[in-house]
């Protein structure tokens, strides 16, 4: 019998592993996972039921609480219920202080809730160097390097368009083209850098 540690630790790494790709996964999606985990280790299976309802609901309370704002980062900035931190700028010291406590976790064996608490406080500053500087997007991900993480780059989206539906990027496949003609046409500059480097990006891969 699973001890309620094992468990835990069983739900934290099915979750890690699904946040990989979602951090709003579907029912369907947190069935099929939950009953491959019994059938593959038939000591995890429930008693009663389907065999998994007990995983299927931890899986739901871990992802409603890994989507709930962060009070706090793990470099110790506190934020308010309202998220004060998230629209006001940072010192520049304190933000290279951040950043540095980002990259370090992120070349270990980071958490999301962490990095997404770390990109949380320092948007305000991150969209303030973009909009003024126009960097390429290289140099952003060489600064924020787990912009390359789905879940990393949604959450970013999220915060810039104020738009939570994961639906919304999957309407990008039937507009891209549209998108992207219009912008070979546009005469602003940051859009002609970006679609160069993303030609260039697309080419070396």
């Amino acid at each position: 019998m699973l001890t309620p540690r094992a468990r835990d630790e069983i739900v934290n790494h099915m979750s890690s592993q699904i946040m990989l790709f979602t951090m709003y996964p579907s029912t369907a999606q947190l069935n099929i996972c939950c009953d491959r985990l019994v059938k593959f280790h038939p000591a995890c299976r429930d008693s009663i039921g389907s065999g998994y309802d007990s995983w299927k609901q931890k899986l739901v309370s871990k992802f409603k609480n890994l989507r709930r704002p962060s009070t706090s980062s793990r470099v110790g900035v506190c934020q308010s219920e309202k998220e004060k931190n998230k629209t006001e700028m940072l010192h520049s010291d304190e933000y290279e202080r951040h950043i540095k406590e980002l990259k370090r976790q992120y070349s270990g064996k980071w958490v999301l809730s962490s990095l997404l608490s770390l990109m949380n406080v320092t948007e305000a500053n991150r969209r303030h160097w973009i909009e003024i500087e126009i960097p390429p997007v290289t140099a952003v991900l060489e600064k924020f390097t787990c912009l390359v993480e789905p879940s990393v780059m949604v959450n970013e989206f999220q915060h810039i368009t104020k738009v939570y539906h994961e639906d919304v990027l999957e309407r990008w496949i039937g507009v891209q083209s549209k998108i992207l003609a219009y912008g070979k046409t546009c005469g602003k500059t940051n859009v002609k850098k970006f679609l160069s480097e993303l030609s260039a990006a697309k080419q070396s891969d």
